[in-house]
């Protein structure tokens, strides 16, 4: 063969096609990785989510049970008052606390109110909105207290915080 008539030599090419070819599976592998990364980065993310939303709630109850239990003496007075007088105090004062008295930091204030019913308000800080309400359930024959009613209809999860507590939609 004569030199003038040579094309390029078969081995560039070889050398090209196989070059192109790995560029092609390379920015093809790419792009499905890419995809792939960004399946995997929604999918941390949501798992993140919900586990923020499952603390956020776990701290929540925790505050809730708080601060029910915290009024246990503010039952036991209300309890000693019905035995004594036979009938529910009017206000905090009548069973010896002032009427400012928050036995904790989570709540803005609580009040007693006539029929034995207790009524939670939270403070901003505490991060729960709402109010939580017991009612003395009173046995008239002896004049004690049975136990006590546990409502909200401020926190839909509260049955979560206390089994004895129930979410009393508005």
């Amino acid at each position: 063969m004569n030199s003038e008539n040579r094309g390029v030599p078969l081995w560039i090419i070889i050398t090209i096609a196989l070059a192109v070819s790995l560029l092609s599976i390379s920015g093809y592998d790419y792009l499905n990785k890419r995809y792939e990364r960004q399946a995997t980065r929604e999918i941390a993310e949501r798992h993140q989510q919900e586990k923020d939303s499952a603390a956020a709630e776990a701290v929540r109850n925790e505050r809730l049970q708080q601060a029910i239990i915290s009024v246990s003496g503010i039952q036991t007075g209300i309890a000693e008052y019905l035995a004594d007088k036979g009938k529910t105090p009017p206000n905090l004062e009548a069973i010896g606390f002032v009427s400012d008295y928050r036995p904790s930091n989570l709540l803005e204030s609580v009040s007693v109110q006539p029929g034995g019913r207790i009524v939670l308000h939270f403070t901003a800080k505490s991060g729960l909105n709402g109010e939580v309400s017991l009612q003395a359930d009173i046995d008239k024959e002896y004049w004690a207290i049975r136990g006590w009613d546990c409502t909200s209809s401020d926190f839909p999860s509260i049955a979560n915080a206390r089994h004895d507590c129930r979410y009393l939609p508005r």
